[in-house]
């Protein structure tokens, strides 16, 4: 069965859902979400949305985050996306657009991320990873740099994928990548120094590795 957005039996143009609110904490109670163009504009702390329960195989769903918090991405029910466990979530950070493919009745793949935009004036923030500042464009000016304060890279980031750095703060940055994540040889979860009026770029080239190139 086709998505029910698609208008000739999905050969036609498709509508786009706007204003759509996120609500509830689980899969069940969570927003049920029914187009191909999803603009989720409201997220409350742990809220929700479900990808549509009549998503099929080589079907797809694009959500885009607009709220102010993480948002809860479900599959529908008895499926999973990615490597989660079946009917877990994914978390899309606030600014940030992801494509789901459905691939089989049970899996849907979050395919790539969406943050082609730049993103100015960002605020470091934190001095551990658990509460750096999150990146979510792909181009980032981060203007505030506390001493000791910094950024993690985009959770949703996929292997393929490129986000930059601009140092424009007084003190230097530290940049961590995604949890579980490493970048070049260091380890783990630790962060690397970008020194004030300094860029660098980094490259996911795996699940679990992110290579940062410093400019001169």
């Amino acid at each position: 069965m086709a998505l029910i957005n698609y208008i000739g039996g999905g050969e036609g143009a498709v509508l786009t859902e706007t204003s759509v609110s996120a609500a509830g904490t689980t899969q069940a109670t969570a927003t049920r979400l029914q187009n191909q163009y999803s603009d989720v504009t409201t997220v409350a702390s742990g809220a929700g949305v479900v990808l549509s329960v009549l998503l099929a195989p080589s079907e797809e769903q694009t959500v885009f985050n607009a709220g102010a918090n993480s948002l809860s991405i479900y599959p529908p029910s008895g499926m999973k996306i990615n490597a989660l466990t079946t009917n877990a979530a994914i978390q899309l950070p606030p600014s940030t657009g992801m494509i789901f493919k459905c691939v089989s009745t049970t899996r849907v793949i979050a395919i790539l991320s969406v943050f082609d935009y730049a993103a100015s004036s960002n605020s470091a923030a934190g001095t551990p990873q658990a509460t750096a500042t999150t990146l979510a464009a792909s181009d980032n000016d981060v203007t505030t740099v506390g001493a000791g304060a910094g950024v993690i890279l985009s959770s949703v980031a996929v292997p393929g994928d490129t986000q930059y750095v601009f140092n424009s703060g007084a003190n230097a940055l530290t940049v961590y990548p995604p949890s579980g994540m490493k970048i070049n040889a260091l380890a783990t979860n630790a962060g690397i120094l970008l020194a004030t009026n300094t860029a660098c770029v980094f490259k996911f080239v795996s699940t679990t590795r992110v290579f940062g190139v410093l400019s001169a």
